[in-house]
């Protein structure tokens, strides 16, 4: 009775079943995935100056400490102004005497004229005054840049913050003798940062046309797009720069974090890949059979980019015992 159980199972069994490889098998479009890509980053700030007194003169107030928050044209310091201002007004007073000594040249030299015209003076008198109006006119156009000069060291007495920002140091204090250089104040600007990034060549190639560019910090990601790509390659660690623009709200500035972004290509997973007579692969299911296909590029244990059509099948479990034409069974199917 064994016996003819045994011959009835094999009569059912088609013929080359018991050589067959199980295996399970997938579309190539339901195995591909999104490759993320890291690199180290900061943040940038677009400006951080350390503002120093532009003329000589001590130090009066400084009205700002260490993490205040200054926008555009807030004093940050003043020095004693009594001497600048004291400029200003003797120049202002010198160009008052320069004019009115050349009222009194043009009123001679008008009647100069007269005289000359009855020959009652020599023409060189005619042209004496004519050379002192002149001077005196030359003379009040320099006196001009002087006041203007002045005036410009009347607004040196204060430093005005050049952009929004924060104090981060304030290295100057009240009644120390400030002269041109002396730092007053270090400042960082808050708006305008950008994300610095450093990258080798095959993931700089990607950046170009990559998606979900994002800075990640604290736990929080950032959106980011991509400003330049610097064409200058670093000769120490042969890298490319990269500048990235926050596209809403932004890390704070000196911010050490990770550049993410997605490679625009899907790939198949390294643990896909199989190796046969030296070659990196898949294993393609072809009416019963398993055809190994070579992927041109793919590295052992790295995602591997496949150029097939999405609907093609590939043979998920059981492709680490096939080789080229090998029969197959299939035991399931995900689609």
């Amino acid at each position: 009775m064994t016996r003819l159980c045994l011959l009835t199972l094999l009569w059912l069994v088609p013929p080359g079943a018991w050589s067959a490889v199980p295996v399970t098998r997938a579309p190539l479009g339901t195995l591909l995935t999104e490759r993320q890509h890291s690199a180290p980053a900061t943040v940038q700030p677009l400006n951080h100056s350390h503002l120093s007194a532009e003329i000589s003169g001590l130090i009066t107030a400084i009205p700002v400490r260490i993490g205040d928050r200054v926008v555009k044209g807030a004093a940050l310091a003043r020095l004693d102004c009594r001497m600048p201002h004291a400029r200003l007004a003797a120049a202002i007073a010198s160009r008052k005497a320069l004019v009115a000594q050349r009222r009194l040249a043009q009123n001679q030299l008008r009647r100069a004229h007269n005289l000359s015209s009855g020959r009652t003076i020599p023409a060189e008198e005619v042209d004496r005054r004519e050379s002192e109006t002149a001077n005196l006119s030359a003379q009040i156009e320099a006196q001009d840049a002087a006041i203007r000069q002045a005036r410009l060291g009347v607004e040196r007495c204060t430093i005005a913050a050049p952009f929004a920002g924060v104090v981060v140091a304030r290295p100057a204090g009240v009644g120390s003798l400030a002269v041109p250089g002396t730092p007053l104040v270090e400042m960082v600007q808050t708006d305008d940062a950008e994300v610095s990034a450093r990258l080798r060549g095959p993931e700089a190639a990607t950046l170009a046309t990559a998606a979900g560019l994002r800075f990640h910090y604290a736990g929080r990601d950032y959106p980011l797009r991509l400003r330049a790509l610097l064409p200058v390659v670093d000769e120490q660690n042969r890298t490319r720069e990269a500048r990235l623009l926050f596209v809403k709200d932004a890390a704070p500035p000196g911010a050490a974090g990770r550049l993410l972004w997605n490679d625009p290509d899907k790939v198949l997973p390294a643990d896909l890949l199989v190796r046969r007579t030296g070659r990196s692969g898949i294993f393609l299911f072809d009416k019963g059979h398993a055809r190994f296909h070579p992927l041109p590029g793919a590295v052992e244990g790295r995602p591997a980019r496949v150029n097939l059509p999405p609907e093609t099948v590939v043979i998920v479990e059981g492709r680490h015992r096939l080789r080229d034409g090998d029969e197959v069974s299939v035991t399931q199917t995900a689609d």
